[in-house]
């Protein structure tokens, strides 16, 4: 570990836990750029099961020790910031658009959410951490787009970061993080993001001003090859080649793989046509192109499957990397942890950047 003196006081360390996997990036700044900061250090690890549950910590101890190897031993480059930009996942995080009046104070604003929100959280908001950011509005009303998470949760690992010697300083969903990595210009249509981990799916429309629907779905890469495994009583290590040697293509081996994935998606397919639908019916605006990534973004044939059921254009995302350290696979494992700390490079960023929950006023530490 470097000393303190030598730490890059400029660049930003990006955090991604989920419960299956860490990633870890350090970027900064570039001269040269003013569109993307460099890669500078990156790590990365598959989580044991267990190690967080939904979200939440379940062993403490492991993942400050898994932390500290990512950060001492990194896959590439050396980390040097103490600077830490976190996303947290969305497990138990809700998202949610309200309603007030305009012109309002941010104490008296704050009062105001808090009343409203309490209408549609099923939990006392004693126990939730909540931040927000204004939108859209008139000189009567003003549109809020809210994020609340478990406090507890929050909590838990402020406290590991501590002890890891970081400082804390932005937290923010994935969802956001997601937005500042693949959306690099304004947009004047909805676009629908599907991030699609190894046990769970992240599914959400961004509107060129805020995150208007999200839900989370129990589909991912790994699940995929365990089904293909069940069905074809393989080993797994033959259906993971199987599933990305042929993907979602009917016409190999009589379309035995692609039936079996076929039917894993149909939830996914399913709830993302019914948020589809129910943005188009509050607002009128139809989503005509799809961001996919995450580790099953590369599944062959998944783009054209996802353009084809859901009708808009689909394209893979992946990070921007300079430093040429990333296979093409691994530039869709990074934008959430690449968007998290993009945030402390270029902070008047619009895209996605509006949320920090250590700025409740309820939080104590």
């Amino acid at each position: 570990m470097l000393p303190n003196w030598l730490s890059k006081q400029n660049s930003a360390l990006g955090l991604n836990i989920s419960d299956n996997s860490i990633e870890l990036i350090q970027l900064g700044p570039d001269g040269s750029k003013k569109e993307f900061p460099v890669v500078e250090a990156w790590s990365r690890s598959a989580l044991p099961k267990g190690i967080v549950v939904g979200g939440a910590i379940a062993n403490k101890e492991y993942l400050v020790t898994l932390l500290a190897t990512l950060y001492q031993k990194p896959h590439f480059g050396i980390f040097s910031s103490k600077n830490l930009y976190f996303a947290l996942s969305e497990s138990q995080a809700y998202i949610l658009d309200l309603s007030i009046a305009s012109g309002l104070e941010d104490a008296l604003q704050r009062e105001m959410l808090e009343a409203e929100l309490e209408k549609h959280i099923p939990f006392p908001l004693t126990e939730l951490a909540f931040d927000y950011y204004e939108y859209s509005g008139d000189k009567k009303k003003q549109l809020v787009n809210v994020s609340l998470i478990p406090l507890s949760i929050l909590k838990d690992y402020l406290e590991i970061f501590k002890f890891a010697g970081w400082n804390t300083k932005n937290v923010e969903l994935e969802s956001h993080c997601l937005v500042r990595a693949l959306v690099h210009a304004p947009e004047d249509h909805p676009i629908l993001i599907i991030d699609m981990g190894a046990r769970n799916t992240l599914c959400f429309i961004y509107d060129g001003s805020a995150i208007r629907k999200n839900m989370s779905v129990s589909l991912g890469s790994d699940l995929l090859t365990e089904k293909v495994a069940k069905e074809l009583n393989i080993g797994s290590k033959e259906a993971e080649i199987k599933k990305r040697k042929e993907g979602f293509d009917p016409e190999i081996e009589g379309g035995r793989i692609f039936s079996v994935m076929q039917g894993e998606l149909q939830d996914l397919i399913l709830e993302a046509r019914l948020m589809m639908k129910t943005y188009f019916g509050e607002t009128g605006r139809a989503v005509s192109a799809i961001i996919c990534t995450g580790g099953g973004a590369l599944i062959p044939g998944l783009d054209r499957y996802l353009e084809s059921d859901l009708e808009a254009k689909v394209t893979v995302g992946m990070i921007d990397d300079s430093s040429g350290s990333f296979e093409n696979s691994w530039k869709c494992l990074f934008p959430v942890a690449w968007g998290a700390a993009a945030k402390g490079i270029f902070p008047t960023l619009k895209n996605g950047t509006g949320i920090n929950f250590l700025a409740d006023p309820d939080l104590k530490l």
